[in-house]
């Protein structure tokens, strides 16, 4: 273990770093709660001295062109419903924002995004059927395996099978 004076600036750069981000996140509750209350966010804004930055265009489709604005904050921003409030970390601090449109995308790149979703959600329901199926076959049938016979089936010496490395079904 290092000496602690070789340690220490780290530790207490670290300990500064989470302090101001606790800070941060109180400070941004309490923003947050005046907005909720019915104050504007320009308001808001203005009184703590920071300003308003209107991002227009975020969509599912377009996450690359927002993305220095962070996952989180994006994430937020498309899960929250008009009108609401919400806080959010972002690359540069903590967040408040309030959706203030939504509105419906370009309709060939839904029905491209709808088309890709029923695919996958198709291939998962196929996919967890079986898995279902093979399950319930195997409690209700009350299978067992037998490791020698399969290995005298296959024609494998059980020599051979004991060196190699352990599969998924040893």
């Amino acid at each position: 273990m290092p000496p602690m004076d070789l340690v220490r600036p780290q530790v207490v750069r670290n300990l500064t770093l989470r302090k101001t981000a606790d800070l941060m996140r109180v400070r941004a509750e309490a923003l947050l709660a005046r907005v909720k209350k019915g104050e504007s966010i320009d308001a808001v804004a203005t009184s703590s001295g920071a300003a308003v930055v209107r991002v227009s265009g975020i969509s599912r489709a377009g996450l690359q062109a927002h993305e220095g604005l962070g996952r989180e904050l994006l994430g937020a921003a498309l899960g929250s419903k008009k009108g609401e409030p919400f806080t959010a970390v972002s690359g540069f601090g903590v967040v408040v924002g309030v959706v203030t449109a939504i509105r419906t995308g370009d309709p060939q790149q839904v029905a491209a995004a709808t088309e890709q979703g029923r695919q996958q959600f198709t291939q998962e329901l196929f996919s967890d059927i079986g898995d279902a199926a093979r399950t319930y076959a195997r409690t209700r049938l009350k299978t067992k395996a037998n490791l020698t016979l399969a290995r005298q089936a296959l024609g494998v010496n059980a020599d051979e099978a004991e060196d190699a490395p352990a599969g998924k079904g040893q």
